[in-house]
Formats: C-alpha cells, structure tokens, sequence
C-alpha cells in the first residue's frame, strides 16, 4: 500500500505541475494551494519509503511488469493529462488509504512506526481531500465529452482495481499460498467488500456534491463499485465495515 502509495502521489504531483504550467495566473490561490501540497506528497513520500525500508518486504508485485504493467504505466499517464479524471482518483486515492490507515493505526498489533506514519499521513490529507472536493467542480466545467464520459463509466472501473491492488497477489505468496488464486478470492470476500464500499462512497458523495453526477441517475459502475442504488443510499443486503472491525 505504501509503495502505491509513493507513485500514486507522484502522478498527482505530475498533475498539478501541468496544471500549474497551463496556469494563466499564478498568482491565483489555488496555484499557491498546489505548490503547498506538493511540498506535503514529498513528505508524506519519505515517510512511506522509510517504513518500506524498515519493513523491508520480500513481495513481488505482479503487476508492475510485463503485459499489466505497461497497462497502467499508460493509463496513468492518460490520468495525468485528464484533470476531472486525475482529481477523482485524487479523491479515491486518499479515501482509501484514509480508511485503511484510521483502522491500521488504531490496532494494537500494528508496529508503532507504521502507525505513526499513518497517523501524520491523515492529518494532512484531510486538507488535500477538501480541495479535491472544492476544485474538481471547476475541472468539470471546462471538461469535453469524453473526458466526462471517462468519470461516468470508467473511472469506477480504474477504482476498484486501485483498491484491489493495494495488497498484491504477491503478498500472498509470501506466507506459501497461491497468489492470484488468493487474490482472487480475498477481493471476494464480505470484509475487503465492506472496506471496499465504504472507503468509495466518500468518492461519490463528492461527485455528487459537486454536480459531477446526480442523484436518480448514478450510472452502474459507481453503483457496482459502491454498492449503492440510483439515489447513492446504501443497499441493505450489503456488507459494512463494523461488521468487522470497530471504527470510531
């Protein structure tokens, strides 16, 4: 999640440099705003590489080589140079950790620098989140047809493979089992749904705060992804987050 983590913040930090480039005035706050969190992704980099170093994991992540990951290399850079698109995986790309890390550092199991780590990481994406949630409606205005139709229908689908990778299929193979085959499997199962689900609907909620989709009309792969109905509520059969673990 980590090393995710590191290039994610990289791309967006890519993001806002050709945002800044194409910037009639730089004087403007939000320009401002951008070079400051850019100073914060640096930090926040650091901190994950330090822990990675600490950690030291024996994991090989699949997907960073061959046929996938040149995939995602591309589709990356594709994210980059589509602001509504880069800024919605902005805020899917600090919700879910934000989920993730909340529940990591309250643990008492978790090692005492990861969740140090997590808790700092927090702090300061809340921030990062609120200009997300305030600049991406302004993106959205300026945004063409395709770019809109990219949000609508395959962003979700960009989503919940970010999701799905933050643990590996490599993690598994670690402790002996098959790799893919579990992570297959796990992405199945009621609890990572749960987190799935709930780490999501603060993506969409901001969607739709902002006008970028409506209520009545969410298309199907935001619904899929968040396991919600046409008005964004919540489906009763699906599963939550405290039915596993206790969130405060």
């Amino acid at each position: 999640m980590l090393s995710t983590g590191i290039r994610f913040e990289a791309a967006l930090m890519a993001g806002f440099s050709l945002e800044i480039t194409a910037a009639d005035d730089l004087a403007d706050p939000r320009v401002a705003y951008m070079l400051h969190e850019m100073g914060e992704e640096t930090r926040h980099s650091r901190a994950f590489a330090r822990v990675v170093g600490a950690i030291e994991p024996t994991a090989t992540d699949p997907f960073r080589h061959g046929v996938i990951g040149r995939i995602a290399d591309r589709m990356m850079r594709w994210t980059i140079n589509s602001p509504s698109v880069l800024y919605t995986f902005v805020l899917a790309g600090e919700e879910i950790p934000d989920l993730l890390q909340k529940i990591a550092s309250e643990h008492p199991d978790t090692d005492p620098l990861l969740a140090s780590v997590n808790r700092y990481h927090r702090q300061e994406e809340a921030r990062h989140l609120a200009f997300a949630r305030m600049h991406l409606p302004e993106l959205w205005a300026r945004a063409g047809t395709i770019e809109r139709a990219r949000v609508r229908h395959a962003v979700p689908l960009g989503i919940a493979q970010l999701f799905s990778a933050f643990v590996h299929p490599g993690v598994y193979e670690t402790i002996g089992l098959p790799g893919m085959k579990t992570w297959r499997e796990v992405n199945k199962t009621p609890n990572r749904l749960a987190l799935r689900y709930a780490a999501t609907r603060g993506v969409l909620d901001a969607l739709l705060d902002g006008g970028v989709i409506e209520r009545g009309s969410i298309p199907k792969g935001w619904r899929k992804l968040c396991a919600v109905d046409q008005q964004g509520t919540p489906l009763p059969d699906a599963p939550t987050v405290d039915q596993f673990v206790s969130v405060a």
